[in-house]
């Protein structure tokens, strides 16, 4: 009894801690961002980048330990060569079961099936992990460079750090989660539990960090002529806060350092080097699919469940002329049946094509002034006709699909987190883009961005309704009804999210959302848009799994 108490009271305590890392976490972020105080959040993020990668540390080794207990069991009981590592790694993991003798429960276990996590996820968290650390890196010699040019103005001691520490820690999460991403913890779960959390609250604050800088910089390269740094304008109620009797001078001398350090006599700054901007929303987007699979990995510790093993593999009984014969597979193991996606497959890949050749041609013409108006035109019916595509493909899914089974358990709280909570600023830019857009007579890009809105509305319940869904008699794994729209829409939700992510720098001074909104409308939109590029993203990837899941036995 007292045990379970103190398991419950684990949960909630570290649930609280996470809550209080990412609100502390939030307030450094959004109040240290002038060059005075920016230290402070610099010295902050680092020292929770360290915790974390202390735990993931201490959590590897005992986990390698784990393993290399149960090689040295086998040596003693079955007397093998040592020389042997192939049959020592099989056997090895075959009696992982027993190192835990004394106790009712493994140390580790390691869900099988559907339940280990998705591929394609993983892969695109890859790219988005390189993406942030080609980002660190251009901020670490960015740093580097202002050293060795002896301007020491420009130079930020504390971001050498953590710009050093944030990518080790980034990398070796991902590691970690490509190979344990499926694991459950035994062992001392009240640590795992807020090492979990913790790592949580890392990627959070990284998250609304980088969320801010991001806002920053676009608003110090589109407004080189501000006072302020912090989104300030000397006729708005917001100056108020920096710029008060005796610190004002301080605060705009602080601005005055930053647009030079940002400026194009910094060889690295983000106006010199065009793609640092580009960059940002992989950061944004990596942190929150950590924290996505991290809050899975603490809702597993202590879990029972029945697709479980003790170890890595999965057993695999051959029969070779009547001699049965035991191999071992890893559970990260890929296969896929292809069936009923050929016609999806070739016409989501026509539509990126086209969607590329269009981005190119945008870029060629947005590069001229006379041919601006051109670009602007591509790209309000690029969007509209990829937008309302998809919008109809969703709607014939829907109902094709809604012919399969109900899967009575399902998968689906990673990516229902992970769907959900994009959807807030998506409203938020729809909303603000449907008055400035209709305040200025713009009414094609205001259906359009309504068009947006509802498409995102009736995918998302498409998406949730999907991933709820198995094949349970052999006519409907047969016939797979929805397959190939399926298959369309995960590259045309790729192929949106090429779109948004390259041309939206370029569009966006010319929406006038500060004509309406004055920075409101600047920060909203800024703020929002790597949200809205993970949505596209998250939805590719779950509609990978109901593409391969919707159309399987009900597990």
């Amino acid at each position: 009894m007292e045990h379970n108490f103190r398991e419950k009271l684990s949960v909630l305590v570290s649930s609280m801690y996470a809550v209080f890392l990412v609100t502390l976490g939030g307030v450094i972020a959004l109040t240290c961002q002038n060059t005075r105080e920016r230290h402070s959040s610099e010295i902050f993020t680092t020292i929770i980048a360290y915790v974390s990668l202390i735990w993931l540390v201490f959590f590897n080794v005992d986990l390698h330990r784990y393993k290399k207990n149960a090689t040295d069991l086998i040596k003693q009981q079955e007397g093998m060569n040592q020389s042997n590592e192939e049959q020592l790694d099989q056997a090895a993991n075959d009696v992982c079961n027993t190192i835990p003798s004394t106790n009712t429960e493994h140390f580790y276990g390691f869900l099988m099936g559907r339940h280990s996590g998705s591929f394609y996820l993983k892969a695109g968290m890859a790219v988005f992990c390189f993406g942030h650390m080609i980002h660190e890196g251009l901020r670490f010699g960015q740093q580097i460079l202002s050293w060795y040019a002896e301007d020491y103005q420009c130079l930020d001691r504390p971001a050498v750090e953590l710009h050093v520490v944030r990518p080790i820690l980034s990398f070796y999460q991902l590691f970690i989660i490509f190979k344990y991403s499926n694991i459950i913890i035994n062992r001392h779960r009240i640590i795992a539990r807020f090492g979990s959390m913790h790592l949580i609250g890392t990627s959070l604050c990284n998250w609304i960090n980088s969320l801010v800088l991001y806002a920053i910089e676009n608003h110090v390269n589109n407004q080189q002529n501000d006072t302020t740094l912090f989104f300030i304008n000397s006729n708005t109620s917001a100056s108020t806060h920096y710029m008060k009797s005796d610190t004002s001078e301080v605060y705009e001398n602080d601005a005055l350092i930053s647009r030079e350090c940002y400026g194009h006599h910094v060889l690295l700054s983000p106006i010199t080097l065009k793609t640092i901007p580009y960059l940002y929303p992989f950061t944004i987007e990596y942190n929150v699919l950590l924290a996505g699979v991290w809050l899975i990995v603490w809702q597993n510790i202590g879990r029972r469940h029945s697709q479980v093993n003790p170890h890595p593999f999965c057993q695999k009984i051959d029969i070779e002329q009547g001699i049965e014969k035991i191999t071992y597979r890893s559970n990260f193991f890929i296969s896929a049946d292809c069936h009923a996606s050929n016609k999806g497959l070739f016409a989501g890949l026509f539509l990126l094509l086209v969607s590329i050749i269009t981005v190119i041609v945008f870029f060629v013409s947005a590069r001229e002034k006379k041919f601006l108006a051109v670009g602007i035109t591509i790209h309000t019916f690029q969007e509209g006709i990829v937008t309302g595509i998809s919008l109809i493909c969703v709607l014939i899914a829907f109902r094709q699909t809604s012919q399969l089974d109900i899967n009575l358990h399902p998968i689906t709280l990673l990516d229902d987190v992970l769907m959900f909570i994009p959807l807030p600023f998506f409203f938020a830019n729809g909303i603000i883009s449907v008055m400035t857009n209709f305040n200025g007579g713009q009414y094609v890009r205001t259906g359009i961005y309504v068009l947006i809105v509802i498409q995102v509305v009736v995918q998302t319940l498409f998406i949730v309704d999907g991933l709820r869904r198995c094949s349970n008699s052999s006519e409907l794994q047969f016939k797979k009804p929805g397959r190939e729209l399926v298959t369309f829409l995960i590259i045309c939700n790729l192929s949106m999210w090429i779109i948004n992510t390259f041309e939206h720098k370029i569009i966006e001074p010319y929406n006038k959302h500060n004509s309406y909104f004055d920075e409101l409308g600047f920060i909203v939109t800024q703020t929002t848009h790597p949200l809205m590029l993970f949505y596209r993203f998250h939805s590719s990837v779950c509609l990978a799994d109901v593409w391969k899941s919707a159309y399987e036995i009900g597990e």
